[in-house]
């Protein structure tokens, strides 16, 4: 087993001293399973964006989260790997955007929790990865859904090498949000073709085509 941990003290001219830390620890259980667990504290303070930009607010004050994430690792062989993850993050002050008069604003306290279940597969010249989301993210004084946050989502890749050269196709697909005034926005879906291409030893195109 293998641990890290890690403290910062950040000054801030606007917004003061905030002392920072982070704590992993994780291991091989077999030599197919490891684990993995961290936890910490984090903080962002607003940039100039946030503050005087469309929607600014130059009252807003520095976002402070607490967080943990555990991990599972699976990997059966050399073609498969599964990942499953939960998460928990509360943050206090987290920057908003009020759609009531357009502009940012702190929540007192919100709570996002969640979990990620990842599969990958590579096979020669193939690789193929899927990742399915469970959310919930709710303002924790008022218990309602934070806005525009799918509880759902899922997300596959697909990438075929050529040589020097590949190509991928990705989909996405995203679950019902809440959105202003009560209104929910239905789920929706995306994909983007994406090709790159070796011209020569040291030069590279890309091409990316998104529905």
């Amino acid at each position: 087993a293998q641990a890290l941990v890690a403290v910062r003290l950040s000054e801030h001219d606007a917004f003061g001293s905030f002392v920072t830390w982070n704590a992993e620890i994780g291991g091989a259980v077999t030599d197919a399973l490891t684990l993995q667990a961290n936890v910490g504290r984090a903080f962002r303070a607003p940039d100039g964006n946030d503050r005087f930009g469309f929607g600014g607010n130059p009252s807003l004050d520095a976002e402070v989260s607490d967080q943990w994430q555990a991990r599972a690792i699976y990997q059966p062989s050399a073609q498969w790997q599964w990942t499953l993850e939960l998460y928990s993050n509360d943050i206090d002050d987290l920057i908003e955007f009020d759609f009531a008069d357009f502009t940012l604003r702190n929540i007192a306290e919100a709570e996002i929790r969640g979990a990620s279940l990842n599969a990958l597969w590579q096979q020669g010249a193939w690789r193929a990865e899927l990742t399915l989301n469970q959310q919930s993210a709710d303002n924790k004084d008022t218990g309602e859904r934070l806005l525009r946050r799918a509880e759902q989502s899922a997300s596959l890749t697909v990438t075929r090498e050529f040589g020097a050269h590949n190509l991928a196709l990705a989909v996405r697909a995203d679950g019902e949000r809440e959105d202003f005034g009560g209104v929910t926005l239905t789920g929706y879906g995306s994909a983007s073709l994406s090709a790159v291409i070796a011209v020569h030893p040291q030069w590279l195109l890309s091409v990316r085509i998104d529905n």
